[in-house]
């Protein structure tokens, strides 16, 4: 069989590969562990891994996952762009302990993103912090796509993605800070179960079916190739509640506390924890994809030219976009305000209904028609809209979430009246508006006055159990501490997930 040679142009950088024939564009680019956004896995379905090909004198835009490649064929990437991926740097209250040496360092890998943190052992000085996206993104925006990718032979290539993309993290912040690889003497890493089973080079095949077992829990320490030391995972509750969530409740203090709490990461995944010093109950949702944009017509990460924030000013809708330049899409938070823009405008009523021009005449310049399918315009060249299908999704998002706090609370056997405070983690809960979240029926209106966003509170907790032992055996506690329910068998919730799915009234 002969071998294809294929060009991949992305920005001012140009690679060349060798490929077998029947190879799909996106193949090539998922081989060559480029950082490309493929949302649905390559299943043809999301449309947004379009491509610009060059082949045999013809040219244009195609999807990578639908291109099938031909020798010669040149692949144009758009460019590298920086997503909006803030780090706090904010280091946790437990105290470091005495006598440490060297270096450590703390990582959260999610499903989109790495954070990572570099620290003195010495002292528990945070030197430096870096975040970037998540490489394994070119597999699936979401863990399903990832342990579908593992399944058809592709766990090295993504552990190999991700530890590559660490390492390059790691001389960033080295750089930064003058110090050498040799100094790093610790590593802790905490993430949802299936990004902790491909960094480990553990398959999660077993966790996309049911009884959805994990090969592994962690909290353990093990060896990765080319780090510079062993790695401590944190230690996983379920197959869908993982270390990042253990780590996100003692950032959060949960464990400590006198008072119930519940916490909820709206990453990729939608995984909630309530409870208090005497018992935490997890569980975790399918709605997060979602509120990343991945399941969104114009649904975009938080890169240049996602709408971010939206609001009303003198009765018109005014939007921000990251990086200043003309709207390309909406990222998750963009997507809350928008959406809570046209329920509170009667846009869509509250069985997420898009009005067409007749029925609602104040807005009949911005309601149409684009593929057969109802839409809201969002821009004056309307080019840019929110359709009725991106409505449904987010009722399918936002009463997975809702419900999946009944479910906590029902079990806990207390009111929404009970929970003392909500912690909201997690990129998108750190820029969230939580009254539009409430407007949508997301989160409960009575939690309003007690709502927090906290950030990256898994890297948080990996970096208190990088610097404290006391952190540490606290992580390995929540083994006994926590209780799973798996939501997927549970009566009660798909009863709850059909009541949730109207809008709220007033």
């Amino acid at each position: 069989m002969s071998t294809y040679h294929i060009t991949i142009k992305t920005g001012d950088e140009e690679l060349v590969l060798e490929a077998e024939p029947g190879q799909s564009a996106l193949n090539v680019i998922q081989n060559a562990k480029l950082n490309f956004s493929a949302p649905c896995g390559g299943n043809g379905l999301c449309g947004k891994c379009m491509v610009y090909v060059y082949e045999g004198g013809i040219s244009g835009l195609r999807l990578a996952c639908r291109t099938e490649i031909s020798d010669q064929m040149i692949i144009e990437l758009s460019g590298p762009q920086t997503m909006l991926i803030e780090e706090d740097a904010v280091v946790s209250s437990y105290a470091p302990d005495t006598g440490l040496t060297g270096l450590g360092v703390a990582l959260d890998i999610g499903t989109t993103t790495l954070a990572c943190r570099l620290f003195d052992r010495a002292d528990g000085t945070l030197l430096a912090s870096a975040a970037r996206v998540n490489p394994q993104a070119v597999w699936g925006a979401d863990v399903i796509s990832r342990i579908d990718a593992s399944v058809e032979g592709k766990l090295d290539l993504m552990q190999e993605a991700v530890l590559s993309a660490i390492d390059q993290m790691l001389d960033e912040l080295l750089s930064t800070t003058g110090r050498r690889r040799r100094d790093i003497v610790d590593f802790t890493i905490a993430g949802n179960t299936v990004m902790q089973h491909i960094a480990a080079g553990l398959p999660p095949d077993s966790i996309g079916l049911n009884p959805f077992t994990p090969l592994s829990l962690f909290g353990e320490t093990l060896e990765l190739p080319g780090f510079p030391c062993p790695v401590w995972f944190a230690p996983c509750i379920a197959s869908y509640v993982g270390g990042d969530i253990t780590a996100g409740i003692i950032a959060s203090d949960m464990h400590t506390a006198e008072d119930k709490q519940v916490l909820i990461d709206l990453g990729t995944n939608g995984e909630l924890a309530l409870g208090d010093k005497n018992g935490i109950i997890a569980c975790a949702t399918a709605a997060g994809p979602v509120f990343e944009g991945a399941n969104i017509h114009f649904g975009m990460p938080a890169l240049p030219g996602a709408i971010s924030q939206a609001w009303e000013e003198d009765g018109q809708l005014m939007f921000s976009v990251i990086g200043g330049v003309a709207p390309k899409g909406l990222c998750g938070t963009g997507i809350i305000d928008i959406a809570a823009y046209m329920y509170l405008n009667g846009i869509f009523d509250e069985t997420g209904y898009l009005l067409d021009a007749d029925e609602c005449p104040e807005f009949a310049d911005k309601l149409g028609e684009e593929n057969g399918m109802p839409v809201f315009y969002l821009t004056e060249d309307k080019s840019i809209y929110m359709t009725q299908k991106d409505i449904r999704n987010i009722q399918l998002g936002k009463s997975a979430v809702y419900s999946g706090i009944m479910v906590l609370l029902d079990a806990a056997e207390i009111g929404l009246d009970d929970v003392a405070r909500l912690d909201i983690a997690g990129g998108f809960g750190k820029y969230i508006n939580k009254d539009s979240a409430a407007i949508l029926g997301l989160i409960p209106k009575e939690w309003l006055d007690r709502t927090r966003a906290i950030g990256n509170s898994s890297v948080e907790g990996a970096s208190a159990a990088l610097l404290s032992s006391e952190a540490r055996a606290d992580l390995l506690s929540l083994h006994d501490l926590a209780d799973y329910i798996e939501l997927s068998v549970s009566a009660k919730f798909n009863e709850y997930f059909v009541d949730n799915m109207m809008f709220p009234g007033e």
